[in-house]
């Protein structure tokens, strides 16, 4: 998997909290301003083996903002499928900051600290099979 690249896209108007009014808000310009920016891009500039599974940088896009983050990420597999196609696993994780992004908007509570924290801990569960 090291050398591999990936493009991943997520359209904000999928995310779900649970909280209508809160789904809601999430797609307004204070969070995801999703009617400017309908889509949430992240493109791999390396994937290398480490110790303990896999780094993996690239560049997120995120309302309008781009940055380089770093990801790890684990690996399952490699297995063939009842197609004869070779499939792997791949669970990844990484943290950011609302902030860098935009996403500033918060409330705070009355004895100190926020509703939202600034850091956002990423989870992605995927599946790839390799090309021919």
């Amino acid at each position: 998997i090291s050398g591999s690249r990936a493009v991943v896209t997520v359209d904000p108007k999928s995310f779900r909290t649970g909280i209508e009014s809160f789904d809601g808000h999430m797609q307004a310009p204070d969070f995801f301003d999703s009617a400017t920016h309908p889509e949430i891009r992240f493109e791999t500039t390396g994937i290398d083996r480490v110790a303990n599974g896999y780094r993996i940088l690239g560049a997120l896009t995120l309302k309008g903002v781009t940055k380089q983050i770093e990801l790890s990420g684990d690996m399952h597999g490699p297995l063939t499928d009842s197609f004869g196609k070779t499939r792997v696993g791949l669970s990844v994780k990484g943290n950011i900051k609302r902030s860098d992004f935009g996403m500033g908007w918060n409330l705070p509570f009355g004895e100190g600290g926020y509703y939202i924290a600034d850091d956002v801990k990423l989870t992605i569960e995927l599946e790839a099979v390799k090309a021919e």
